[in-house]
């Protein structure tokens, strides 16, 4: 289907704003992450293997990878020159595998703190001065305080550096709503074909 419609080109090209303003979120966020994390290994005194960003680093990887794929999905939609419904089934696609990508670094940093023994209810007292900022920003966003985990950092990085998907669940709910009425015509026309098929055979059989 053409994008000849000026309607449903403006709302294509939002999504590609869209799709890559949530990218850059993302990956800023990450970068976000990894610096937070290495302040977290510093305050903990840990070291190589040891360390939250080493062990959360899979899981970063796979974050970034899936903002990305955003990108590409941006890109192909602005080289393409039909409206697919493919194209909107790939963004809905991409952005509920960063959706799970993000909550993956969440069980990630969980898992960690179960690991090394500081998950919420037994974290060491020495925490409670060592949280420093993350108590203010778990306190402004209704999270308990007083424990400086990976998990409360993951959380509170991602609540602080990510703007969510609401702008792209929306701009991708609005072209569907867009597209509608011509998916239904194009449903019709199926149908009308078939009909007119059907009835040249039938014309067909009763001339022999």
């Amino acid at each position: 289907m053409s994008r000849s419609d000026s309607g449903i080109a403006a709302e294509f090209f939002k999504l590609e704003l869209v799709l890559i303003q949530t990218a850059d979120d993302a990956i800023q966020c990450v970068k976000t992450l990894k610096t937070n994390l290495f302040e977290f290994d510093i305050r903990h005194n840990l070291h190589v293997f040891d360390t939250s960003k080493f062990y959360m680093r899979d899981s970063i990887r796979v974050a970034k990878d899936a903002a990305s794929e955003l990108n590409h999905v941006a890109e192909q939609i602005a080289r393409s020159k039909c409206v697919a419904d493919s194209e909107i089934a790939k963004a809905r696609n991409k952005m509920n595998a960063l959706s799970d990508a993000i909550k993956s670094l969440k069980k990630a940093a969980r898992t960690y703190d179960e690991m090394n023994g500081k998950s919420r209810g037994i974290t060491r007292i020495i925490d409670n001065v060592l949280v420093g900022k993350y108590d203010i920003d778990n306190q402004e966003n209704n999270m308990p305080g007083c424990a400086d985990t990976v998990e409360i950092v993951v959380r509170s990085t991602v609540r602080n550096s990510f703007k969510g998907f609401s702008a792209l669940k929306h701009q991708i709910s609005t072209i569907e709503k867009s597209l509608s009425p011509s998916l239904v015509q194009r449903a019709k026309d199926v149908v009308e074909d078939v009909v007119i098929k059907i009835k040249g055979e039938s014309a067909l059989h009763e001339a022999k």
